[in-house]
Formats: structure tokens, sequence, C-alpha cells
């Protein structure tokens, strides 16, 4: 490829991630921090007065322990919440940082409106380095710049994306920690360093003490670890040795860091081992197993499906829905890129170690939180995001090496419509 065509995409490349920074930043400023929210603990938040209010009675008893009320506690009183009520088994980083930056903005203004908008730019931010994480893994594969561009098209116009940009949640930092646990698994494969297996160790670490999903980042490494293990005995070098100082490391840090919370919580008689439980009225329990994980309602728009809600919250975020012509085309978009996913995840399964197991293992998870929490928030793609890129990271690797002009058309077209319709949904739905 000539040094001008590699210019051009670069640029391309540049521009794709400026227009999905702006297109976050609309978006925020086009709603509310309630707005397209999981858990936000509040009702409507419309006028300054509201915002007033929420401020100064964050800390009663009849908050129901939502994130906002969460963050609010911390903020107000500099502690975690001592008792389970809605959201308040979580681990503390995602709101300490959160309840942080309000410190920060207490510098800055007294309004209660503009410090608690404001936290959805940290929601951008994490959304952004997301994005960048997202590159740092594309560069350990041999990809060409254009098929970069494809992919990272599509990572950074895939609405989920820009709907979490808004959250006020845990969930976006953890998939970035779950990402960059990816992105260091990888390169310790290549690299058994000292140094790859701190800063995985790291990621997992501050993960957990993000929430408690991110276990799942553990089983790709203990196999990972045991082949790399097997292929040093079996070629019986003295890498053994090393390996298992290793994973010493490895499992003291992840210990260190994911531990003490839920071991001080014990302490104080909360018990934040476990999910809480939603309302009742989000219960899918009295549907068949057949109508909650069969494909025959994949396309009944039957929300209680749990590939039909996967699909669909990837685009409407489970809490949206339009009769925009783009929304129907980025769900069929969609719903194309998981059947090919699937496809390359069964066929080319010995292409990459690391993608296969971190794929099998969150579907695994999914799963399980599904049969085991039989609620409608359970099936919720936000969950998903890692095994979402995973296949992505699995079809953009297999198109490099491809020669199929129909696949490659293909691949251009389905980034091309979900940028062009994201950007249309997002304008139309939210910022006009």
């Amino acid at each position: 490829m000539s040094d001008k065509k590699n210019t051009i995409y670069k640029i391309l490349i540049i521009a794709t991630i400026l227009v999905g920074l702006i297109v976050r930043i609309l978006f925020i400023n086009s709603t509310s921090v309630i707005e397209c929210q999981f858990d936000a603990g509040v009702g409507e938040l419309k006028t300054a007065e509201d915002y007033e209010n929420v401020m100064a009675d964050s800390t009663v008893d009849g908050f129901i322990g939502r994130h906002l009320d969460y963050i609010l506690q911390v903020y107000k009183t500099g502690k975690i919440p001592d008792k389970i009520i809605g959201q308040y088994y979580h681990p503390p980083l995602g709101h300490a940082i959160f309840a942080g930056w309000l410190k920060i903005m207490d510098i800055f203004t007294d309004s209660a409106m503009i410090k608690i908008e404001s936290m959805q730019y940290i929601s951008v931010l994490y959304s952004m380095l997301i994005i960048f994480s997202f590159i740092k893994i594309l560069n350990e594969f041999d990809i060409s710049l254009r098929n970069k561009l494809l992919a990272i098209m599509i990572v950074t116009f895939i609405p989920i994306g820009i709907y979490m940009s808004g959250t006020i949640n845990n969930d976006q930092l953890v998939t970035l920690f779950s990402l960059l646990s990816l992105l260091y698994l990888i390169r310790w494969k290549k690299d058994q360093s000292y140094k790859n297996t701190i800063l995985l160790s790291l990621c997992i670490g501050l993960g957990l003490l993000t929430k408690s999903s991110i276990v799942v980042m553990i089983l790709p490494c203990i196999i990972v670890y045991f082949i790399t293990l097997h292929k040093s005995v079996y070629e019986e070098d003295n890498n053994w040795k090393k390996l298992a100082v290793e994973a010493v490391i490895l499992m003291v840090i992840v210990c260190a860091l994911g531990l003490p919370y839920h071991i001080y919580s014990l302490s104080i008689g909360k018990n934040t081992i476990g999910i809480s439980q939603p309302p009742e009225d989000r219960s899918v329990a009295m549907y068949s197993l057949f109508d909650r994980f069969g494909p025959s309602n994949i396309f009944k728009l039957k929300e209680y499906n749990l590939f039909n809600s996967y699909i669909n919250s990837q685009v409407g975020f489970g809490l949206v829905v339009s009769r925009l012509i783009s929304e129907k085309i980025m769900i069929i978009l969609v719903f194309v890129l998981f059947i090919q996913s699937l496809y390359m995840m069964i066929i080319y399964y010995k292409d990459d170690i690391v993608l296969l197991t971190t794929f099998v293992s969150w579907w695994f998870g999914f799963i399980y939180l599904n049969l085991s929490m039989p609620y409608l928030s359970s099936a919720n793609s936000r969950y998903m995001i890692v095994p979402i890129l995973c296949g992505l990271l699995l079809i953009m690797s297999r198109l490099e090496k491809s020669e199929s002009k129909i696949f490659n058309y293909e691949m251009i077209f389905t980034s091309s419509m979900l940028t062009i319709c994201s950007i249309v949904y997002f304008m139309m739905c939210f910022v006009v």
C-alpha cells in the first residue's frame, strides 16, 4: 500500500474518532443524567430545584439505593453505603470516581444541576478510552489500515457504545478494565514478561474494585496460562519457574485489589457477594426456557428472549424505540455481525486462543446470569461489550486473510451503513 493511501486511512481513522466524540458530546448534552440510564435512582430531573433536592436528600433512608444515590452518598459522607439496598452491593471504585468529580466541580460552581449533569463527561471519557483500547488490541493483529478503519467505524458508532457514554453506573469503567485485561493477556501470550503480568493483574484487580462481572476474565487467563505452562514443560525449558512466579504475582495483586472491599463489607454485616434482586415486575421466570433461549423468538420482538434482547439492546439500549428506518437497518446490521462472529468462532476457533476463550467465557457467564437471574435487565447487551468486540476482532482478522470480494464488500457496506445510520439516529432522536 502506498504512503499516500496510508495517510488517507490515518486521516479517516482520526476523523471517525472525532466525529464519534462529537456525537457523544451532543448526545449527553441533549439528554439529562437520568435518561437512557439503568438504575440511576431518580424519577425526573427537570428544574434546577429538582437537582438541588436530590443533592440535599441523597442520604435519607427513603432513597432506593440506585447508582446516583450511591455516588451522592460517597460524595456527601466520604464513605461507602453501609447497607444493601438497590445497587449498594457494588464495589466502590466507579462511584468514588464520580463522587471525586463532584468534589472537583465544587470548586467551580454551586449549581447542583451543573455538577450532576457534568458527570456524563466522565462517561464520555471512558467511552473514548474504550475505543482507544480497542485500537491498541487491533494493533496486536496483522491488520491493514483499511481494515482497521472498518473495525474502528463499527466500534465507534455501534449505538450501545454511544448510549453507554451517557450512563453514570459502573458498566463503562468495568468494560474499559475488561478490554485492557484482554489487551495485556494478548501481549502476555506473546511475551511472558513481569511487566505484562503486573499490568494484566492491575486491570483485573481494579476491575473487581469496580464491578464483580470482570471475574469472567480470569477464566481465559487461566486457560492461556496453563497452555503456555504445558508448552514450557513439554519443551523442557526453565521458563516454567518464571511462569510459576508470575502466577503468584497475578493472584496476589488481584486478591489485594479485589477482596478487601468484600471482606470489609462482611465485617460490618453487609454481604456484597452476589447480585441484588431486581423488582419482580422485571422477572421473566414465568416464560419457558424455550421462549427465553430459543431461536424462534429472535424476530418476534419479545424482550424476554435472550437473543432478541441482546441484539435489540445494542441499538435501542433496551430503553428507546424509534420509528426511524435507520434503527431498523442497524438492527439488521447488528444481527449480521452477531451471526458472523459466531460463525468465525466456530470455524476458525484455532486462530486465536485468547479471543476464543474470552468470547466463550463471557457468553457462558451471560447465559448463567440469565438462568440464575431471570430478569429483563439480565439479557441486556451492555454486559457483553467484550465478546462483541472479540467477535469483531476475529471478523477483521479473517477479512485480512480472505480473498473473497463478497466478504470484502459486505464489511465495507456494514461499517459504512452502521456509521451513517448511527449518526442519523442520534441526531434525529436526541439532538434535533
